[in-house]
């Protein structure tokens, strides 16, 4: 069985990493930030949720703008099979 995946999950993971760091400067906020030369507790995490926020985007916007469908080949007995054995 063939199935015909889009580069969605590049999509998707822009959107977790820009979550992820969104919610890093949101709990970052309420510790004091700093300065360069003497860094707050909530200096580094606000720095690092920025980062991911912009990897998040940059990731989100290359999965949009592609446009490529890769086909995974897919055994209907082995999924059967794997799902039967969670049961």
């Amino acid at each position: 069985m063939k199935i015909a995946a889009s580069k969605k999950k590049d999509f998707w993971a822009g959107v977790m990493l820009m979550s992820l760091g969104g919610a890093a400067i949101f709990l970052a906020r309420d510790y004091p930030f700093g300065s360069t030369m003497r860094m707050g507790a909530g200096y580094f995490p606000s720095i690092l949720g920025a980062i991911l926020v912009l990897f998040g985007i940059y990731i989100t916007v290359v999965g949009l703008r592609s446009h490529e469908t890769i086909t995974v080949h897919c055994s209907f007995r082995a999924v059967l099979l794997l799902s039967l054995s969670l049961i």
